[in-house]
């Protein structure tokens, strides 16, 4: 049964064993989650509202009790919201699906000790040291994880919309709501079994909501994920389609201009006249598409990356056999070259002149066919989970990164990424058996 405490006793019983440890659990959330302006003031200035509002529903014993049923402990839930809504910059329902997060780390944790405690025969009073050591260690177990495997995985603008209906919402209250029944059951019960049993259901319906909240928030994170990608891919197409109109429409250019410069010449009566001609010629053969790999769709994306690595300098060579590619879409082709090239050359810009380079081999080894990128790179590289991780993202790694992923994995490839001596270099490699064939163009 609930013991018969002072007012005093009682506000130290709710502050170790509940008021405290829900605030420390939602205060987590502060090293994460996008806040308000002036957040610190309103933090700080909320949560003493919060310890005093609650310290006094505790003191006036603000309550309603039907047996064993109690409100106490919702009206202080309740009141932790306060902290929440004046600090994080989001929607109520995001807030109040934190919040229940929250209760449900620190409920699990306060069943677990409740749990060892009794088993252990530490419940008596007089090992109130040993019960407060076990509430610590036993909170600290399970906020950690709790941390690092959710809260922190939380980044301002990357948190989703945590929703799709109400679902998640009902099944969180219902969860909430069974939590705080068998709680406090277990609390008023004296029969070991009923005790136990009371007190690893309540942590199941614990871990239960907490799991649902993570995979949740991951499902809808893949999604995000999935269709942002699937929108890039779209882009690239579109991009690719325009991208060689435009190199049809030069090369048409070009070679009437070529024509009509030939032409000219023969009308030349100076020297000066035909140096302005000869040096208009050479000018035009830098727009002169003459790279010749076997693949039209690389032979465009190489003209074109090398006309852009010529203006700025960057030394720009390439080895590429185009018709062992013909196992690639062409807009594949083009997603994975234009994205490698475009990282490559994005990096060795940061550099200076005589250390721009970018070298691009295609070949086959055996029954594979290695794609290999190289390129000067200035800065230090970091990698998670085997990818390169970008300063802007370093939880997507970059959507250039991911479409070259994207068609590595489409054509049963392997990929990977290397940094060492100021050189960063892509390796893949593709098995030629049982491939389709598209065409290139």
């Amino acid at each position: 049964m609930y013991e018969d405490y002072t007012a005093i006793k009682a506000i130290g019983y709710y502050f170790i064993r509940f008021i405290i440890p829900l605030f420390a659990a939602e205060s987590l959330c502060v090293f994460t989650l996008p806040k308000r302006k002036w957040w610190l003031a309103f933090y700080l200035s909320s949560s003493l509202l919060y310890f005093t509002l609650s310290m006094n529903v505790v003191y006036f014993d603000i309550d309603f009790k039907v047996g064993w049923f109690r409100i106490i402990f919702l009206i202080i839930f309740l009141l932790s919201l306060i902290p929440m809504f004046a600090t994080y910059k989001l929607r109520p329902k995001q807030i109040i699906l934190f919040a229940l997060s929250a209760y449900a780390i620190q409920n699990l944790g306060d069943n677990l000790s409740s749990l060892i405690i009794f088993l252990s025969g530490l419940s008596s009073a007089k090992y109130e040291l040993y019960q407060s050591l076990i509430y610590s260690g036993i909170y600290i177990v399970c906020f950690l994880p709790y941390y690092f495997f959710f809260v922190s995985k939380l980044k301002g603008e990357m948190i989703p919309d945590l929703i799709e209906g109400n679902v998640v919402y009902l099944m969180s209250i219902i969860t909430l709501i069974i939590v705080y029944l068998v709680s406090m059951f277990a609390q008023s019960t004296s029969d070991f079994v009923g005790y136990v049993s009371s007190r690893i259901y309540a942590i199941i319906a614990c871990i239960f909501l907490l799991v649902f909240h993570y995979n949740n928030y991951y499902r809808k994170r893949l999604q995000d994920q999935n269709d942002m990608l699937e929108q890039i891919v779209h882009n690239e197409n579109e991009k690719y389609k325009q991208s060689k109109r435009n190199m049809e429409l030069i090369n048409m250019r070009v070679h009437d201009l070529k024509h009509q410069v030939e032409a000219l010449k023969e009308y030349a009566k100076s020297s000066q006249e035909i140096t302005a001609l000869e040096s208009l010629e050479k000018e035009l053969h830098i727009y002169d598409n003459a790279i010749e790999t076997g693949n039209a769709t690389i032979d465009f994306i190489l003209a074109e990356k090398s006309l852009y690595c010529k203006k700025h300098n960057i030394r720009f060579s390439s080895l590429i056999d185009g018709e062992k590619l013909s196992f690639m879409s062409s807009a594949d082709i083009y997603s994975f070259f234009e994205n490698a090239l475009d990282n490559a050359i994005e990096a060795v810009l940061k550099a200076k002149r005589e250390d721009r380079t970018i070298t691009i081999n295609v070949v086959t080894k055996g029954n594979f066919l290695v794609i290999h990128l190289e390129n000067f790179c200035l800065e230090e590289v970091e990698f998670s989970n085997g990818f390169p991780v970008t300063k802007k993202d370093k939880t997507f790694h970059g959507y250039g990164t991911k479409s070259i992923e994207r068609v590595t994995k489409k054509y049963g490839g392997s990929l990977a990424f290397r940094y060492e001596d100021n050189t960063f270099s892509l390796n893949a490699a593709f098995p030629l058996d049982e491939l389709p064939h598209f065409n290139s163009d």
